[in-house]
This record gives C-alpha cells, sequence and structure tokens, in this order.
C-alpha cells in the first residue's frame, strides 16, 4: 500500500511532459510523504512551506515534487534540461520511487 492514488497523469496545462500530477491518498499524508521522500534521497527546498507547500528535490536530475498540503495534491516538475523523448519515462520512475518510498509508511499509519 503507497501514500499515494493509483494514477499519474501529464498536468493539463502542460504541453512538453515537464508537468505531472498525483494525489495522496489522503491529504493528511503530507508531512509523512515529504520524509519518505527525505529517506531515499530528496532534498527539502526551503521556505516553501511558508506557502503551503513542500518543494523536495532529487539532486542528481533536478526534478522536483511540489505538494499541496491544505488538499494532497502532487505535482512532479521535471526539470526543462531532460530530454523530451524521456520525459515520460522520468515522470513514470519518479512515480513509482515515490510509491516505493511510502509504501512502508503507509502500512504503518494503516496499523494505528
Amino acid at each position: 500500500m503507497s501514500m499515494l492514488g493509483p494514477d499519474l497523469e501529464r498536468d493539463v496545462g502542460c504541453r512538453a511532459d515537464l508537468l505531472w500530477r498525483c494525489d495522496l491518498s489522503t491529504p493528511g499524508y503530507a508531512e509523512a510523504f515529504a520524509t519518505a521522500l527525505n529517506s531515499v534521497g530528496f532534498v527539502t527546498v526551503p521556505g516553501a512551506s511558508r506557502m503551503g507547500l513542500h518543494v523536495l528535490e532529487e539532486t542528481s536530475t533536478r526534478h522536483r515534487v511540489v505538494v499541496v498540503l491544505r488538499t494532497g495534491r502532487v505535482q512532479l516538475r521535471l526539470d526543462a534540461e531532460s530530454g523530451h523523448e524521456a520525459r515520460r519515462t522520468e515522470a513514470r520512475r519518479l512515480f513509482e520511487t515515490m510509491r516505493r518510498a511510502t509504501a512502508g509508511q503507509a502500512a504503518a499509519r494503516g496499523s494505528q
């Protein structure tokens, strides 16, 4: 079980495959979700929580994950310099990385 909903889709406003979205299964998972991503190497971008967001960066690729704390919406922002032909694959890889990172935490929350 993961904290993420089952679907990843290209964000409505994106035509270049740079923005993708999914949702947390419960908006209240936002803090635990960010912690899980930190545990697999994502770095928190400082200051974003003041705006009601968590922003985390995968430093090796400069891809970012933005979490809207109030709604649980998750947006993947691929680095603009990533190759166009690889963007769908990269978005799917990030989504699967997030699912794996959060699976253990979701199971622990469910047993409480």
